[in-house]
């Protein structure tokens, strides 16, 4: 049998199956429990099928379109928008979720226009990917796809939907367990390899200038999935991810992830302040 995370989830064949499915998910990636379909059937909606505030747009009222749907055109999406300006209390954030596989042109279109709000779309492909991430949506919509094979992007997702207070770390082994899921880990390299000194001229703005190299290890069911590379600094109190370069001081958003978690077990310095004293920047875009 096929496992989410080597083929697509089958697309469900009810509009109300759908909904379900893209509540639940909603509820997991807003961190709002509180998610809730709008009305029932027959009456008026204002555009929006699903409702709730996310935690990342501070306490305003985001909604969602849900379009069982393999053809979805822009002037469906302008129809929906205009409906959406009724609901109250105004929306900050709209999204548009559908079955219909990624489209490049429809998502160019809707990054040409001007809305009232902002506005997303979510295909089949990232919805699918979602569900995977969660055990519990899986054994719920899914049963019998919740055997899978770990890959990257999956693990990946998995360690951008957590949080640092997700995970329990044990000073003995050195990893940092999720406590939502076992099976994902995060151990620092205790060889001889993470021992080396490590000098470049960011390491020296510290309070303590003693600096090592760390290995970061990523593991989903004792398979290591990737090896991210850290600097050890201030003589310990930091963990900070390795930048482009020792003349571009940058790292992407899922390197500071990474540090964000790497770092919460160490009491009393915060990430931030480090990454301020080190000069290193977040990229905005992966690809930057």
């Amino acid at each position: 049998m096929p496992s989410p995370s080597t083929s697509q989830l089958p697309k469900p064949k009810s509009w109300d199956e759908f909904e379900d499915i893209v509540a639940d998910l909603i509820r997991k990636l807003w961190k709002d429990p509180h998610i809730s379909r709008n009305g029932r059937s027959g009456q008026s909606q204002n555009g929006v099928d699903i409702f709730g505030q996310p935690k990342h747009i501070n306490g305003g009222y985001a909604g969602i379109q849900c379009k069982l749907t393999d053809k979805l055109t822009i002037g469906t999406i302008k129809q929906e928008v205009k409906l959406a300006t009724t609901f109250r209390p105004l929306l900050e954030l709209y999204v548009i979720a559908t079955t219909m596989f990624r489209d490049e042109s429809l998502q160019e279109a809707i990054r040409l226009e001007e809305w009232p709000f902002q506005i997303r779309l979510m295909f089949w492909e990232d919805i699918s990917l979602g569900v995977s991430g969660f055990r519990d949506l899986l054994e719920k919509h899914y049963p019998g796809w919740t055997q899978f094979t770990p890959t990257e992007e999956l693990v990946s997702h998995l360690l951008l939907t957590s949080q640092p207070q997700d995970y329990r770390y044990d000073d003995a082994t050195g990893i940092l367990f999720n406590k939502k899921d076992l099976d994902l880990q995060i151990m620092m390299d205790r060889s001889s390899k993470s021992d080396r000194g490590f000098h470049e001229s960011w390491v020296i703005k510290f309070p303590d200038p003693t600096a090592y190299r760390q290995e970061v290890y990523i593991q989903y069911r004792g398979t290591r999935i990737m090896t991210l590379y850290f600097a050890c600094v201030d003589g310990g109190r930091y963990y900070i991810p390795l930048p482009k370069s020792v003349y571009d001081l940058r790292i992407t958003s899922f390197q500071y992830h990474i540090g964000r978690i790497v770092n919460h077990p160490i009491p009393g310095y915060n990430f931030d302040t480090g990454l301020k004293y080190s000069g290193i920047s977040v990229t905005k875009f992966e690809g930057d």
